[in-house]
């Protein structure tokens, strides 16, 4: 059985789609569910930017899914069945999706696109929102505790990549402090140890990036505070779906390969296609 192989929109977006058929022809490729939302949700600009078109990047990835590569199962569905089931996700592959995809029965009506997309919205705003909650309590605790000089140093002395891995091993200490802030989560969580649950490597990876946020705003201005960081929330979830792929491709060096090498140092990171070894070829 060959690796799996999550792609991130970089790649996706950056990668001629004549290249790309080529390559899920021949690799085992998982092209995760939030990349669907990412091209639901796309803002074309009032008609200004062509390739930003929700339909258009929709066929594009059902192209993809029909030459070879695999749909991903959504990450709240797969938490939820966490939360219900007790029992750790095994896998990340959307099998009906993938053969509905297949056979061509996916709506890519414009009409039917732009109400999934309201709908997509509004289901992720709170989670966004608690991201960067998180985010700005971690910046003032920072404050409250006169640690903003020992931060600047840190974000003048060290690269992106070694202070993420900083971050998450900081996280890994704190894991139960962290578990038990989130009262929402079933009490399971707190008390299996074992780490390969999603919904704690979802939390893992937003306390490293609330971390790094809170770093970078205080080396810069409290402008950041006013920032979208949508696509940062987006980026945080394909690095996720690593926790139960073999390896992930990217060329987003700000933060989806940084975080990938500090979460999942036991993981294969590539940033071209060329690169993909031979383990993950069909």
């Amino acid at each position: 059985m060959p690796k799996l192989l999550v792609m991130d929109k970089s790649v996706f977006h950056g990668t001629s789609p004549e290249r790309l058929i080529q390559f899920v022809g021949e690799y085992n490729v998982l092209l995760p569910n939030t990349l669907g939302i990412e091209c639901i949700i796309s803002d074309e600009e009032d008609g200004k930017k062509p390739s930003k078109n929700p339909s258009r990047l929709l066929d594009k990835l059902c192209i993809l899914i029909r030459n070879g590569a695999y749909s991903g199962r959504s990450m709240g569905s797969m938490i939820n069945r966490e939360r219900e089931s007790h029992k750790i996700t095994d896998c990340i592959i959307d099998h009906e999706n993938t053969k509905l995809i297949r056979e061509g029965k996916i709506n890519l009506d414009p009409s039917f696109i732009e109400s999934e997309a309201e709908i997509a919205k509004e289901a992720f705003l709170p989670m966004i929102d608690f991201c960067k909650k998180m985010a700005t309590t971690t910046y003032e605790s920072l404050v409250k505790k006169n640690l903003q000089k020992s931060f600047r140093q840190q974000c003048n002395q060290t690269d992106p990549e070694n202070r993420l891995k900083n971050w998450i091993q900081a996280a890994d200490k704190l894991r139960e402090r962290i578990l038990n802030d989130q009262l929402s989560l079933p009490s399971f969580y707190i008390t299996d140890r074992n780490d390969k649950w999603l919904n704690w490597q979802l939390l893992r990876i937003y306390f490293a990036w609330a971390m790094e946020w809170a770093c970078r705003r205080n080396a810069s201005d409290s402008a950041m505070n006013n920032t979208d960081i949508s696509n940062d929330f987006y980026d945080m979830e394909y690095v996720v779906y690593l926790n139960n792929a073999d390896g992930i491709l990217s060329r987003d060096g700000n933060l989806v390969l940084p975080l990938s090498k500090a979460a999942f140092p036991e993981k294969d990171v590539f940033s071209c296609l060329d690169d993909v070894t031979e383990e993950y070829r069909c």
